[in-house]
């Protein structure tokens, strides 16, 4: 399934959805050794702000976000 563009028509998908009134910023984790998740997130305008320790010794979570309010202009 990687490679084959279902995560960018998902979180596009996510990114529609959410743009109703008061919600205003999308957050998501991604563990930092996926490096296919982390470009989609930043081709798709996602910024990291956090890193923090993962889920097992060693491993971080990179936090990202963006901003929606100006997908619904």
């Amino acid at each position: 399934m990687q490679a084959n563009g279902i995560g960018k028509i998902f979180m596009k998908f996510v990114e529609k959805t959410a743009t109703r009134p008061g919600i205003r910023t999308l957050t998501l984790g991604v563990d930092n050794w996926n490096e296919r998740a982390n470009g989609l997130y930043l081709k798709l305008g996602y910024t990291m702000f956090k890193q923090a320790e993962g889920r097992f010794e060693g491993e971080k979570v990179c936090y990202m976000r963006k901003f929606i309010l100006e997908l619904r202009e």
